[in-house]
């Protein structure tokens, strides 16, 4: 049995793979598994993938039809033999002592789930993200109170949460096994965040390592200004699953405030969108888009149940503006906002 199995799902990424699966190739912990998941790739990808299992034994390549992130990482986990699973992306890369750190820190602390620090790999820069936790070993309260209640949403609308990216974790694999965690399928956008969330449920302790291990490539800038099809529609889907499994564990901290936060918060996201410059839909198509956004029940039920007193006037504008279902001022203000911090 090795020590970790390192699962990483696979899909038109020949650009990157190298990097990244050299990266995993030199860990410092020897003692692993690279589990390559080709999700029905159609470009070099899978190619490359077995001509790196030639010339290493410890990897696995499993190839399957395209049926996205979460069944190929539900694959991965089905293939997994190691005492404990980590996950990486096929276009970001860790650093060479990543996985023994993470490993030894476990095995120290007795915890059941490792979390590290990251980078974000720009264009230009590096930017260290810090987790920000008060603790180094955190039991099932801390758990509750400093990560997994940010993971479900901010208290504040704006407020910072906890990014929910599996690749920065390390988890006994007994705990997904004995409790059936899997990534949920059909869900293309956040599918880590109820992976998460239920993880941290039923973990009873969880370490923190400092140091920056994991390399978070950010794609081009440019992305952002990109007008995204269906942006709204496939950001919540996520959403009703984090409801359903809040409810099954009767967890409460503001849970409700919470979520509704989260559906308000990805509403101003999608009006923002359909604001962007670049929308190929007609100026009329993009304000009835922004009034269905508007008119969400879940998103029209976090606007009216919110204390607005506690904002800017900015904002209390957004926000009445969403309640009001007034698309007009919505994507005025939004495509300003656009032009002037371009």
């Amino acid at each position: 049995m090795p020590k970790v199995s390192i699962i990483v799902p696979v899909y038109n990424k020949e650009k990157y793979l190298e990097r990244s699966l050299n990266s995993l190739m030199n860990q410092s912990l020897e003692d692993i598994e690279i589990i390559l998941i080709d999700d029905g790739s159609s470009d070099n990808s899978l190619e490359l993938c077995k001509t790196f299992q030639k010339k290493d034994n410890r990897i696995k390549v499993i190839p399957q039809q395209n049926q996205g992130v979460s069944v190929a990482r539900n694959t991965g986990i089905k293939h997994a033999t190691g005492e404990y699973i980590g996950f990486t992306d096929p276009d970001d890369w860790v650093e060479k002592d990543m996985f023994l750190k993470m490993y030894k820190k476990s095995e120290e602390t007795n915890s059941s789930v490792c979390i590290s620090n990251y980078s974000q790999d720009t264009k230009d820069n590096t930017i260290k993200q810090e987790l920000n936790v008060t603790k180094d070993i955190l039991d099932s309260k801390d758990i509750d109170e400093q990560i997994l209640s940010k993971l479900i949403g901010p208290l504040k609308v704006g407020e910072s949460t906890i990014m929910s990216t599996v690749w920065r974790l390390l988890i006994k694999r007994e705990l997904i096994i004995d409790n059936n965690i899997t990534f949920p399928k059909g869900i293309h956008r956040m599918q880590d965040l109820s992976f998460s969330i239920e993880t941290l449920i039923y973990a009873d302790q969880l370490c923190v390592v400092r140091d920056h291990l994991y390399h978070y490539k950010v794609h081009d800038d440019s992305a952002s200004s990109i007008y995204d099809v269906n942006t709204f529609e496939e950001l919540i889907k996520i959403l009703p699953i984090v409801e359903k499994i809040i409810e099954k564990h009767n967890i409460d901290f503001d849970t409700k405030y919470r979520i509704n936060n989260r559906y308000l918060y990805i509403g101003m996201k999608s009006i923002s969108n359909e604001a962007k410059q670049n929308n190929p839909n007609t100026f009329m198509q993009a304000l009835n888009n922004i009034k269905e956004i508007c008119s969400h029940k879940k998103v029209q039920d976090a606007v009216n149940n919110m204390d607005i007193s506690q904002y800017s006037f900015k904002e209390k504008v957004i926000f009445n503006s969403i309640k009001n279902k007034n698309s007009l001022v919505l994507f005025g203000y939004y495509r300003i906002t656009q032009i002037i911090f371009h």
